[in-house]
């Protein structure tokens, strides 16, 4: 039997068939100390999960950034030299439509001269047929 004895103090009785009472203190706080402690270590693993969460994402959050800003970087460059190799096509058409012009100039005028075109002229103006 648990009885209380002056102030907060609980106190077992223990009563045997022979002999007088024998009374032992309880700590009936001790469980509640205990249980105390183990939530403040909880809350202290909780807070420090907490953080490391919150710094994984900010680096996840960083490193997306990142990856974002190397992505529109390369769709630039992409776009810059697709628009530089349609002006080299542009250019390495004008240049061979020129050199083709060239080539008919030079057959002609050797047909009008009169003469045999070399043999180096009649081969040039094969490749640009």
């Amino acid at each position: 039997m648990i009885q209380m004895t002056q102030g907060h103090q609980h106190v077992l009785t223990i009563t045997p068939t022979h002999g007088e009472e024998i009374f032992v203190p309880v700590d009936v706080h001790q469980a509640s100390k205990q249980a105390d402690e183990k939530r403040l270590r909880n809350a202290g693993a909780s807070a420090r999960f907490r953080l490391r969460k919150k710094q994984r994402e900010e680096e996840s959050k960083a490193e997306l950034q990142k990856l974002e800003n190397q992505n529109r970087d390369l769709e630039r460059t992409i776009h810059e030299l697709q628009n530089r190799n349609k002006e080299l096509e542009a250019e390495r058409e004008f240049y061979r439509n020129d050199r083709n012009r060239l080539r008919e100039i030079v057959a002609r005028t050797a047909e009008i001269s009169g003469g045999p075109p070399s043999q180096g002229l009649r081969h040039i103006v094969s490749l640009s047929r």
